[in-house]
Parts: structure tokens; sequence; C-alpha cells
């Protein structure tokens, strides 16, 4: 599985194949502030690729931490709503802007 920091990269130099789904990253010793941080980090990197055929890239993600979640199950499933709650907001953007 990529590294978030190879991800970044990887979409900041225009390679295609680092559209691969990730699905977890997890974090020793992160705060719920620095796995929101990666988040964003992410979500601008995505951002800024100039696209491919007219199509922009973009990234939904979801994160959480444990604790604050009662398990990491919790978590999961907390990040899990984050993901779809990500996907609304950048849906109802994307309708916005046309």
């Amino acid at each position: 599985m990529p590294t978030i920091p190879s991800l970044i990269a990887a979409v900041e130099q225009g390679d295609q194949s680092a559209a691969e789904p990730l699905f977890a990253a997890l974090y020793t010793d992160s705060s719920a502030a620095r796995c929101d941080a990666i988040a964003e980090e992410v979500r601008a990197a995505v951002g800024r690729h100039p696209g491919l055929d007219g199509f922009r890239f973009t990234a939904a993600i979801g994160s959480a931490s444990w604790p604050p979640a009662a398990s990491l199950a919790a978590a999961i499933e907390e990040a899990d709503a984050r993901v779809y709650a990500d996907k609304r907001r950048s849906s109802g953007s994307r309708s916005d802007a046309a």
C-alpha cells in the first residue's frame, strides 16, 4: 500500500496510477487534528492535479481517531461516514459551480 507522502508526490507529478483507491492509513500517536491535516494535504494535492481529458480529480477522505472513538471499529465507522459526507459536500460544490 502506498504511503501518504508517496501518493501526494505521485499526484503532484501527474502519475495517473496514483488513482488507485486507498482504503486506510493508520497512524500511531496522531491526534484527530493531525489526521484531518493529512486528509487536507491529500485532498489539496489531488485538487492541484491538472486532470485528464477535461476531467478533474477529486478525493473523498474520512478520518477519525481512537481514542476518542470508543474502539477501532467505531473509529472506522466514523471515518467511513465522513468519507460519504465528504462525497456529498464535493458533489454539492461541483453542482453549485456548474
